[in-house]
C-alpha cells in the first residue's frame, strides 16, 4: 500500500518485495527472527512462470504488468557489461528512494531513455575508467569501483548516500573540506526519473553512472 498524494506504481511495490530478502534464511527456508520474507520468496518463487499485476487508485483500476515487464525485459537483453541486472535496477531504486523518503522527497522512477544514455557513456569510460563528466543535459553521479572487486551500482548508490552526513541544510552547502554533491543528487526533488549503467574498464576497475533527469544541484536552489 503506496502513502496517500504519493506516485506508487508497481514497480515501488516490487522494490518494496524485494527488499525482505535481508529476512529470507535459505538454510532453514524460512523468515529470520522479527522479519517478513514472503514476498520475497513469491517474487523469486521458480515454479511462477506468470505475472499479472494492477493498481487500485482512489477512482480506478490500471493494469501496469507491461510497464514492469517491459523494463526489465530491455535490461535482460542487454548483454553489455555496461547492463545492470534486474536485481541491480530493482534494488537501485530501493536505495534511492529510501533516502529521497528520509527527507519527504517523492519516489524517483527508473526512465529506459536514461539508462541507455548512461550505457553509452560508461562503454566509452571503458578504456581509462576515468571519473570524467559526460557533461551532457542531464544530472549525473559517477563513482569507481576498486580493481578486481564486485562493484554494482547498488553499491555505488550508498556510497553517494553516505554522503548524507556532510551536507549542512541550513547553509545549503557541503561541511568544510567534504563532498556531498553526489547525495544531493540522489535527492533532488526536481529530478524525477534516473537511469544508470555499469561497465567493467580495461584495467579491471568497475564505472558506474546514473542520469538524472530534470538535474539537480542547481546553484541557488536547495535540494527539498
Amino acid at each position: 500500500m503506496g502513502s496517500s498524494g504519493w506516485p506508487f506504481p508497481v514497480k515501488y511495490a516490487v522494490v518494496m518485495w524485494v527488499s525482505e530478502e535481508n529476512g529470507y534464511d535459505y538454510a532453514s527456508n524460512s523468515c529470520r527472527s522479527d522479519k517478513s520474507c514472503l514476498h520475497y520468496t513469491q517474487v523469486v518463487w521458480r515454479n511462477t512462470l506468470y505475472l499479472g499485476c494492477a493498481k487500485l487508485g482512489s477512482s480506478s483500476i490500471s493494469v501496469l504488468m507491461s510497464l514492469l515487464i517491459i523494463t526489465m525485459l530491455s535490461l535482460l537483453i542487454h548483454t553489455s557489461q555496461a547492463s545492470p541486472t534486474p536485481r541491480d535496477f530493482l534494488m537501485t531504486l530501493r536505495n534511492h528512494n529510501l533516502a529521497r523518503a528520509h527527507v519527504g522527497v517523492a519516489p524517483i522512477v527508473w526512465n529506459e531513455k536514461l539508462a541507455a544514455y548512461a550505457r553509452d557513456y560508461a562503454d566509452k569510460r571503458a578504456a581509462d575508467c576515468n571519473l570524467v563528466h559526460s557533461k551532457g543535459p542531464y544530472g549525473e553521479n559517477l563513482a569507481m569501483g576498486p580493481l578486481g572487486g564486485p562493484f554494482v551500482v547498488e553499491d555505488a548508490v550508498t556510497m553517494w548516500v553516505g554522503e548524507e552526513n556532510d551536507y549542512n541544510y541550513a547553509s545549503n552547502s557541503c561541511r568544510p573540506r567534504k563532498g556531498c554533491g553526489h547525495y544531493t543528487q540522489v535527492i533532488w526533488r526536481k529530478s524525477v526519473h534516473v537511469g544508470c549503467a555499469r561497465v567493467i574498464c580495461d584495467n579491471g576497475g568497475t564505472f558506474i553512472i546514473c542520469s538524472y533527469d530534470p538535474p539537480g544541484n542547481i546553484i541557488g536552489e536547495r535540494p527539498y
